[in-house]
């Protein structure tokens, strides 16, 4: 009887221990915030198929884009766009992109509200949509290709036509 005892003993013994093989003890203890920080995810890429058109509002010092489904501006050589309350930078209409705190945006850019700006460019945009050909504000369109990691070589200049430059609607001839 001892001996059928000791056997039904290991018996469950061993059966027990192969069940026990899926359970997990976790005694850990976190402090602080337990979970790693949260990933930042970049805004989706700027595509422009043609380059887009910048006018110039007399007085404010700065380029904008029309006829584009964001805020993008022009400064001396330099892009900037509005996405998700975050201002970017860039060499090219098409990027890269690098964000950029409002303190280092131009003095133009740099002391208006979003809003303002976007109401800049509307009545700009109007001023120009109603008569095109009359257009006698300055304009901009950057040459047409694929952004190769230069900064912007071979743009066509506000106010000057350069020949051969697709869509070029600066001042001709003044």
């Amino acid at each position: 009887m001892m001996k059928k005892l000791l056997v039904l003993l290991l018996l469950a013994a061993g059966t027990s221990t192969a069940h026990a093989g899926n359970v997990n003890v976790d005694l850990g203890i976190r402090i602080g915030n337990p979970y790693p920080p949260p990933v930042v995810v970049a805004p989706a890429p700027v595509v422009v198929a043609q380059p887009p058109l910048f006018l110039a509002p007399p007085g404010y010092g700065f380029y904008v884009a029309v006829g584009v489904p964001f805020d993008m501006f022009w400064v001396q050589g330099t892009y900037y766009s509005y996405h998700n309350r975050q201002w970017y930078r860039s060499p090219y209409y098409q990027g890269p992109w690098y964000k950029v705190a409002p303190r280092h945006l131009p003095p133009g850019l740099a002391r208006r509200r979003h809003r303002d700006l976007v109401r800049i460019r509307d009545a700009e945009y109007l001023r120009y949509r109603k008569a095109p050909h009359r257009y006698h504000g300055q304009h901009y369109r950057p040459a047409p290709g694929p952004y190769r990691g230069q900064h912007d070589r071979g743009r066509s200049e506000p106010g000057r036509h350069h020949p051969g430059s697709r869509g070029d609607h600066g001042r001709r001839g003044r």
